[in-house]
């Protein structure tokens, strides 16, 4: 009967990927569809998968209309300026690399010949923020901010 089934494991590179059960789960006899190729190969590599086993689908998205202007759009454009961005969009909590990611701002200044990189993260906190100049965390934000936070100033 469970060759009937099919897995669709959405697999982060965080600690339930690593419990004694995740094992179990992989490797039953279930036909195993992946969202992209990078949860693919890492699945693979942390269960000694087979490199043709199982199939990439994605996730099925389409771009969605972003809506009416958000009216915090402005002031967002406004505190990005012409920074460069490395931008983070989801749920802000550790298990996602959130609190490591503010250690890399130092290292992408570049011996002090450009201004370092602002980190944006957008989306819901689980962790707090340290009051850094290069952090901006929007929070929750609008689907119209999410689609042209990164893309920089509209006019």
């Amino acid at each position: 009967m469970k060759s009937k089934a099919a897995f669709v494991p959405t697999a982060h590179d965080e600690t339930a990927l690593y419990m004694h059960f995740a094992g179990r789960l992989v490797s039953a006899d279930a036909v195993l569809l992946f969202n992209s190729q990078e949860e693919r190969h890492l699945l693979q590599r942390r269960f000694n998968l087979p490199v043709g086993l199982g199939r990439v689908v994605g996730m099925g998205v389409e771009p969605t209309d972003p809506g009416p202007p958000d009216a915090a759009w402005p002031d967002l454009a406004e505190r990005i300026g012409a920074s460069r961005v490395l931008a983070y969009l989801g749920r802000v909590e550790n298990g996602k690399g959130c609190r490591r990611a503010g250690g890399l701002l130092s290292p992408l200044r570049g011996e002090g010949r450009l201004p370092g990189p602002l980190l944006l993260l957008v989306g819901r906190r689980t962790l707090p923020i340290p009051d850094h100049p290069q952090i901006l965390s929007t929070g929750y934000v609008s689907e119209y901010l999410s689609s042209n936070c990164c893309a920089g100033p509209t006019s």
